[in-house]
């Protein structure tokens, strides 16, 4: 029964790594970016629903039972909303880079959010209206969160100088005006991450980290472009060029990047390609990148990748050469010991 087992001829194709498809799901917000986003909004909500009890129900009866449970939730929330998220930044303090390139993302404005602003509404009403690709957040979500930084240290001062002096009118005025500007913000926030049913299937992202590529593809074109098809250029955080290559990412960092010049640029392609046994491509990558400069550094970098994925099709096919040659010697002995 062993030797039956044996004798049974091995076939190329089944010496062919297989091919996996990619994953319906991406990664769209990293375990640290989560840990923030909720050490803010849940202090930040309870704050918010403590005090519109406290105005809504015991501002007309401030005797009402009860008033002082809300009124210390109020106070517990906001010392929460001051120290959790610098503790949940101080645990990724490794991912700080993360953080930085969130805000730059937040607060640079390009043409293309100004049109997708006056647009939206339009949009939800017309399916036929296509908004401009967005980077990692639309416009909407950059306004909450550049109101949310702006405001951040306007409601810890005012709501201190509330909790610990006397008469603190002004700061009462301005605590609760921002309050009211966060109103719609918040509102709207929720709504679309919850209800709307073309937007909450973001939601998992701010709980696992993942969401469907199809859907990021479509809501957040640019971003998904950047991440995941090809190279990315990041002129603020390192000048760095990334791809991604089966399943690794490829970075060539440090390499000084100038401003495309027609007479003098230098275009680098880089191609990495991994051959099955019958030496068909099954991958393929490009990434072209347009400099004034020509970058050994990187072109070095990129051969040398490319040359260890090479040496890697050229391992596996003497593996496969040398398992053929054992099932021949294999069938010779057997047709010999059978005469």
């Amino acid at each position: 029964m062993k030797e039956d087992r044996m004798s049974k001829p091995v076939h190329r194709r089944q010496l062919q790594p297989k091919k996996t498809p990619p994953s319906n799901k991406i990664l769209r917000f990293r375990k640290s970016e989560r840990h923030i986003h909720w050490a803010i909004a849940i202090p930040f909500m309870v704050c918010f629903a403590s005090a519109l009890i406290l105005v809504v129900f015991y501002n007309p009866n401030p005797l009402r039972p009860y008033r002082d449970v809300f009124s210390w939730a109020h106070r517990i929330s906001g010392v929460c909303l001051f120290i959790m998220p610098f503790v949940a930044m101080f645990k990724s303090r490794h991912d700080i880079r993360v953080y930085f390139y969130n805000i730059r993302q937040a607060w640079v404005w390009t043409v293309e959010d100004i049109k997708w602003l006056m647009l939206m509404g339009l949009a939800a009403i017309n399916k036929k209206i296509k908004l401009p690709d967005q980077g990692k957040f639309n416009a909407a979500e950059k306004i909450n969160f550049m109101v949310l930084m702006a405001t951040f240290p306007l409601y810890i001062l005012t709501g201190a100088l509330i909790w610990l002096t006397d008469g603190a009118f002004l700061s009462w005025i301005v605590h609760f005006g921002m309050a009211l500007l966060a109103l719609p913000l918040m509102g709207g926030h929720i709504f679309m991450a919850t209800i709307n049913p073309d937007t909450r299937k973001g939601l998992p992202g701010m709980i696992s980290g993942m969401v469907d590529r199809d859907w990021a593809k479509h809501h957040y074109t640019a971003w998904y472009r950047e991440q995941f098809e090809g190279i990315r250029v990041d002129e603020k955080l390192g000048r760095n060029l990334e791809f991604t290559f089966d399943g690794k990412t490829v970075k060539t960092e440090g390499m000084p990047i100038k401003e495309h010049h027609p007479r003098n640029s230098h275009e680098i392609t880089a191609e990495a390609k991994l051959a099955d046994p019958h030496g068909d491509c099954s991958e393929k990558i490009e990434a072209t990148e347009t400099r004034s400069e020509p970058a050994s550094a990187m072109e070095r970098q990129v051969e040398a990748y490319a040359a260890e994925i090479l040496a890697k099709q050229k391992r596996f096919e003497a593996d496969s050469e040398e398992v053929l040659a054992r099932q021949r010697r294999f069938e010779t002995d057997r047709s010999k010991a059978v005469a």
